[in-house]
């Protein structure tokens, strides 16, 4: 139901990190009609993934929380970046989540060169799963179903149009807002505009987020 945050609720926020986000659980209170409701408590969180906002003053914009795994994705095409993904990693391991690493559109490199891109990030993935995959041919992604347990909150970080939504579409069995390939620089067309939570075949939920194309540290 469509639920907004009491009064005193907001009153005593101190700050956006105070206020829900997806992935949180709250203490609410459903009104007579049943269709809407009142956030009076916000419940602790196991982990919260936040990025800082642009400008100089220090703010925070939350992406998620209560993760138990965020999934960094980067394609092996044009926005392959290693300095990006460990900037990803970092974000991560601050959150309390813990990371893995999905490398998108595999079909569009060879092994060769595929290989050689792992190589690069090899010092900064160790211990990590790292999964390469294609929305277009289906590789991979069996080895990333498997990894989406039940009872548990992924989430999926990355530049736009290296292929979330569609990742998301494909897993779930559900149509997502999605587009295709701009030829200009082979990046998909950036459709999401707000974070969902998805429900999986599974009984594990999955967080699409809108692309981040600026990381701490890090301006485009």
């Amino acid at each position: 139901v469509f639920a907004e945050a009491a009064g005193k609720f907001l009153h005593r926020a101190e700050s956006a990190l105070d206020l829900p986000t997806v992935g949180d659980w709250v203490r609410a209170e459903f009104l007579d009609d049943g269709t809407h409701a009142v956030i009076r408590e916000l419940l602790p969180r196991k982990s919260l993934l936040r990025r800082k906002s642009a400008g100089r003053n220090v703010d925070y914009q939350l992406i998620g929380a209560n993760i138990d795994t965020a999934f960094v994705l980067q394609s092996l095409d044009h926005d392959f970046n290693p300095r990006r993904l460990e900037r990803y990693l970092v974000m991560v391991h601050e959150s309390g989540a813990l990371p893995a690493v999905l490398l998108s559109k595999c079909d569009l490199c060879t092994a060769a060169a595929a290989e050689q891109k792992l190589a690069r990030i090899a010092d900064r993935v160790i211990g990590l799963d790292v999964l390469p995959f294609s929305n277009e041919s289906g590789e991979g992604l069996d080895r990333i179903e498997a990894l989406l347990q039940a009872g548990r909150t992924y989430c999926l970080l990355g530049s736009s149009g290296v292929g979330k939504s569609t990742l998301i579409a494909t897993l779930s069995g559900r149509a997502l807002a999605t587009a295709g390939i701009r030829e200009d620089d082979a990046k998909g067309r950036h459709t999401t505009t707000g974070r969902a939570l998805h429900r999986m075949p599974s009984g594990g939920w999955l967080i699409d987020t809108p692309g981040i194309n600026e990381v701490a540290g890090e301006a485009r």
